[in-house]
């Protein structure tokens, strides 16, 4: 009999209950307890003594609704919400439900799974800029969209940004002016790696001139183009950007390498095995196929019903890829930020693992980044893909907090966070 209460007890103290009042009408939020974490709640919510449809949302310590964030979900009296690993902002204190015909209610977020943005390491994640490109809002509409994003960094006190490559139409001159003129008096370092719009650049070493000058307090790769930098010193976590330094339309070159198999991948293997118990944050420009070599199944891409999927893949079984497959099956502590593509965050409804995935554990984790200024979009029965240059400006905001990663996606036209697509990584888990 001790026995069977001893485990009662074990089961109640695995779950968290958060509700209003004794005899008030409002919220409950049943945590478990056993599968929740820092930053992510399992359980479920329920209403207590409300009828009818209502919304859930995020909200601050006094039960306001947090600004942008889309909702979490919709919640009656006989149909409670299940939580599944629900990703907690970091400006979130509570959780509230609310309908159109009035009533609104809260339940505080157990403290023991909130985090502290304060002890977080906050940077950004932008891609395919494009500079020159587009002109649907401005002249030039990718100074619009990259400056509208690196002030939005400003406001909520980044220490970084990354950035995935493409900052040009055909790699012209004018375009790393723009890109320059942009980052300059920034309070935090702006990092980026070329693109294969870029490579042109590349070819005629402009890149190096007129971007690898200007990176400063990092550690530059023997080629002199590749960098890693150290936020905390050379004994913690790294970001290491690396750069292609091939890229072809050409059918017949397609399996030729995107990268140094002689110089980029011994240095960033390197840097893997230097940093095995930190975190790595890999940028490249280039997404990879799924586990299955299939271009679409892979994270920053899709298939739509009619068939359409980006035809430009990083080929599985190509020298280089393979090397850098190995590495992220290997070194699971990476987390690998691409783009290229440009698809729109809400793309992942052809594509679970569009915008976000390990493959059930099999890799590191792989992060799409929309493009900051022409995120894409396709209907289901399209055969071409739409761009959303002056309508959506896409990017990740990521805390670090040490052992935990948070990443809230963003678009910086509207200010909206959404929050059905944000994304949590825990070490060892």
């Amino acid at each position: 009999m001790k026995k069977v209460l001893a485990f009662m007890m074990l089961i109640l103290l695995a779950f968290c209950l958060v509700c209003c009042g004794k005899d008030k009408e409002g919220i409950c939020i049943s945590v478990d307890g056993e599968k929740s974490t820092g930053g992510a709640l399992t359980g479920e919510i329920s209403l207590k003594k409300l009828s009818g449809e209502y919304t859930l949302y995020f909200g601050d310590a006094k039960g306001d609704a947090l600004q942008g964030y889309t909702k979490i979900g919709n919640i009656n009296e006989n149909t409670p919400y299940k939580m599944e690993a629900l990703v907690i902002p970091p400006d979130a204190k509570t959780i509230i439900v609310t309908k159109d015909e009035g009533g609104t209610y809260f339940a505080k977020i157990p403290e023991e799974y909130l985090l502290n943005k304060e002890n977080a390491f906050i940077f950004g994640a932008l891609s395919d800029i494009h500079f020159n490109k587009y002109n649907k809002v401005a002249q030039d509409d990718a100074v619009v969209a990259f400056n509208n994003a690196l002030d939005y960094y400003e406001k909520i006190g980044a220490d970084m940004v990354g950035v995935a490559g493409d900052l040009s139409n055909d790699g012209e001159l004018s375009a790393y002016t723009k890109y320059n003129e942009a980052i300059s008096g920034r309070s935090f370092p702006v990092y980026t790696v070329t693109g294969n719009h870029d490579y042109n650049a590349y070819k005629d070493k402009s890149w190096q001139e007129n971007i690898s000058v200007g990176i400063k307090g990092c550690e530059f790769a023997p080629n002199g183009l590749d960098f890693a930098f150290y936020p905390n010193g050379p004994d913690g976590d790294v970001f290491a950007f690396l750069n292609i330094t091939f890229y072809s339309y050409s059918y017949f070159e397609k399996t030729r390498p995107v990268v140094s198999i002689n110089e980029q991948i011994p240095w960033l293997e390197g840097i893997l095995k230097a940093h095995t118990d930190d975190q790595v944050y890999v940028f490249f420009h280039l997404f990879m196929c799924g586990p299955d070599g299939q271009s679409h199944t892979g994270v920053g891409n899709l298939m739509n019903p009619g068939g359409y999927t980006y035809p430009l893949p990083f080929k599985k079984g190509n020298s280089d890829e393979k090397r850098i497959r190995r590495f992220f099956k290997e070194y699971k502590n990476v987390v690998f930020l691409s783009g290229h593509s440009h698809w729109a965050f809400e793309m992942e409804r052809y594509n679970e693992e569009t915008n976000f995935s390990n493959f059930n554990g099999e890799y590191c984790y792989m992060v799409h980044i929309p493009s900051v200024t022409e995120p894409r979009w396709i209907e289901e029965e399209d055969t071409e893909r739409t761009g959303k240059n002056g309508e959506l400006s896409q990017g990740w905001t990521i805390y670090d907090y040490g052992d935990t990663v948070v990443l809230v996606p963003v678009d910086f036209l509207s200010g909206t966070v959404y929050t059905e697509y944000m994304e949590i990584i825990v070490q060892g888990e």
